[in-house]
């Protein structure tokens, strides 16, 4: 230890502390074809909400038409423009009141 004359167990810099924390192994995840998933180490200790890219693939900018993307029609546009207006009306008018 740091201090000979001290008879308690001393750990300079919590070195050698065991603190019963977990510690950071990660268990290994496999694929639909039996690969490993090396991405499993970046997204370990971040919330499940996160997006992990851990490929160039991730990276890569999607085609229009792989991404499925739909304008909505008249009606929806309608009926969420008055959703909105209504919950800001409600907003504005409890901090008008």
């Amino acid at each position: 230890g740091a201090f000979p004359e001290i008879h308690v167990a001393q750990f300079p810099l919590d070195m050698g502390r065991k603190d019963g924390k977990t510690g950071k192994t990660v268990a290994l995840q496999m694929d639909a074809e039996g690969n490993i998933k090396y991405d499993a180490i970046l997204s370990q200790g971040r919330n499940h909400n996160t997006l992990v890219q851990g490929r160039h693939k991730d990276l890569v900018a999607k085609k229009v038409h792989e991404m499925d993307v739909e304008r909505p029609d008249q009606d929806e546009v309608l009926s969420k423009t008055q959703e909105t207006q209504a919950a800001l009306e409600k907003i504005v008018h409890g901090k008008i009141t």
